[in-house]
């Protein structure tokens, strides 16, 4: 069960990570009128939502990197810490969640309070796979944050974690696409 509550944690750390870095990149730029200058430069739009995913990334993968070390040191599992490259997708994709869902947003007050409510989604998630395991024994697996949360309790094989991981990547370049798409707008660039 510790192990359980553990893997929750790890992951709300991935999307608690990149949350500042993504209200300030896209909603506190829009707020600051500094993002209609960035887009008026001759740049792909799509690279400049990839240059601030990247930049999102950094830090939740480096949140869910701190918080896997500790717990593997802190519950003496080092095996943990081995589960790392099925876990990293889940930090791409917060980030991507994270710059989605602000570029829907005029301020940094507002990204804040959405952004907040998006770190309520690994932890249903991980409570619903901790309390009700059976419920998602069969299909969980192929669930982008659920199946990172079963990974972590030991619960997936190797093949299941291969496509976790295409999943988890394919939903997060779907949300890259999404943000990208929200950049063309007018309304969204000149903050209308």
């Amino acid at each position: 069960m510790r192990y359980a509550m553990a893997s929750i944690f790890v992951i709300v750390s991935a999307f608690s990570g990149g949350m500042n870095v993504a209200m300030d990149t896209v909603a506190g730029e829009r707020e600051r009128r500094s993002l209609l200058p960035l887009l008026l430069n001759p740049i792909i739009r799509r690279d400049v939502v990839i240059g601030k995913w990247l930049a999102v990334a950094a830090f939740s993968c480096a949140g869910l990197i701190i918080n896997l070390t500790a717990f593997s040191m802190v519950l003496s599992a080092p095996a943990m810490f081995l589960k790392l490259p099925i876990l990293l997708p889940v930090a791409l994709l917060a980030a991507a969640l994270e710059v989605l869902i602000s570029t829907w947003c005029r301020s940094i007050k507002e990204a804040h309070t959405y952004l907040s409510f998006l770190v309520f989604l690994p932890m249903v998630a991980g409570m619903f796979a901790v309390f009700v395991p059976r419920a998602f024994a069969h299909w969980g697996w192929l669930v982008p944050i659920l199946g990172q949360q079963m990974v972590l309790a030991g619960q997936v094989t190797i093949l299941q974690s291969g496509v976790l991981f295409g999943t988890t990547g394919l939903t997060a370049l779907l949300a890259l696409v999404a943000a990208g798409n929200r950049l063309e707008r007018d309304d969204v660039v000149y903050g209308s």
